[in-house]
């Protein structure tokens, strides 16, 4: 039941988050990634911690394919 529920894709309307991040098209490049994750606040420095308290963010587009920190990238998005 309880994994039904997490992909139940029937809901169509959700609550506006306060602030909402969305990346495109990472193509496995680390410090790209770092350096969006500082310009939009997130983090204050390569590798830092949260500083976004409830902000969303929404990966849209390739993650990896292209770049050589592909790993590094899916370490970071998890972290």
């Amino acid at each position: 039941k309880e994994a039904k529920e997490l992909l139940d894709c029937t809901k169509t309307v959700w609550e506006a988050p306060e602030r909402l991040i969305c990346f495109g098209d990472i193509h496995g490049d680390i410090d790209a990634f770092e350096e969006m994750l500082i310009v939009a606040g997130l983090t204050k420095e390569k590798g830092g911690d949260w500083v976004a308290g409830s902000t969303v963010v929404v990966q849209n587009g390739d993650i990896l394919d292209r770049g050589t920190g592909e790993v590094d990238v899916l370490k970071r998005m998890v972290s």
